[in-house]
């Protein structure tokens, strides 16, 4: 099985969490990893500080587990997985899939809102 190479880019300044004088800045390329587990990596792409590569290419934030569906939003994932994708996406047809796959499956207030939210952003900045 190949290894991948996984590498963080920073979206939004952030100091670390077990070493406070640490601060990682916009757009650095984080590829030591030996402070960031698997929760702390989904945590950071949920709150929106961190995108992941993988192998150099940008991956839809699903860890590899789940089942994606063709919106590449994973609804399977937790709620502050599935926001931080939403919060990605540019085309207003897949968010409204996305929608409609979540109403159907979940129904989560805060994932429903947020994907709403989004749509609203996107068609008014379309306007």
């Amino acid at each position: 099985m190949k290894n991948l190479l996984i590498t963080l880019i920073v979206l939004e300044a952030f100091r670390c969490k077990y070493n406070f004088d640490k601060r990682y800045e916009v757009d650095e390329e984080i590829t030591d990893l030996t402070n960031f587990d698997e929760a702390r990596i989904e945590a950071l792409v949920a709150k929106g500080l961190v995108k992941v590569l993988k192998d150099g290419k940008e991956s839809a934030g699903n860890g590899g587990g789940g089942n994606p569906d063709p919106t590449g939003i994973d609804i399977s994932q937790n709620a502050d997985v599935v926001i931080s994708q939403v919060n990605l996406f540019e085309d207003v047809e897949k968010l409204k899939e996305a929608l409609a796959l979540e109403t159907a499956a979940r129904n989560r207030a805060t994932v429903v809102r947020a994907i709403e939210a989004r749509i609203e952003a996107l068609v008014a900045k379309d306007e």
